[in-house]
Parts: structure tokens; sequence; C-alpha cells
């Protein structure tokens, strides 16, 4: 089994646990593996940083901002592509 999208993740989390973040930035890091039959695994350090994960409401949260991402995704889903947490068979 490779573990290397399990190793970058973890690489991931641990740099950025190093940085001076605001308490409403939850940290959260995966890694993809992609497989010539057009499948994706994806891998996540969560379960050993889950308090990491945790954040709170950020105060400086663009409404607007919020809204023109909504409207860009129903405007072109085509773009967007469903990944599922799913190991190849």
């Amino acid at each position: 089994m490779d573990q290397f999208a399990w190793w970058s993740s973890e690489n991931q989390v641990k740099r950025l646990m190093k940085l001076t973040l605001p308490d409403f930035i939850g940290i959260s890091s995966y890694g993809l593996e992609f497989y010539k039959d057009n499948n994706i695994v994806i891998c996540t350090s969560d379960v050993y940083h889950q308090k990491l994960a945790a954040c709170s409401l950020n105060p400086n949260t663009s409404n607007l901002l919020v809204l023109k991402i909504k409207n860009h995704f129903l405007k072109n889903r085509e773009k967007y592509q469903l990944v599922l947490n799913e190991v190849p068979t």
C-alpha cells in the first residue's frame, strides 16, 4: 500500500501547525491518490488532529464573497467534479 498521500497530508498539517493562525481557522489537510482507472482516493490526517480541524465563526466573513462563490458554482457546475471518498475496487 502506498502511504505517500497520507504522509504528505500529515506533513502539511505539521507545517500549518507552526503558523500563528487565528482561532477561527480550522486546519485540515488531504492527500489525493489518482489511479489509471480514474479512481481517486482521499487520505486525511484528521484522525490524529481532530481538535485542529475545529474552528469558530470567522468575524471577517464576507457575505458578498460567499454569494459570489455560490453564483460561480451555480453558473459553472460543469467545471466542478464530485469526488467521493471511496477506495477503488
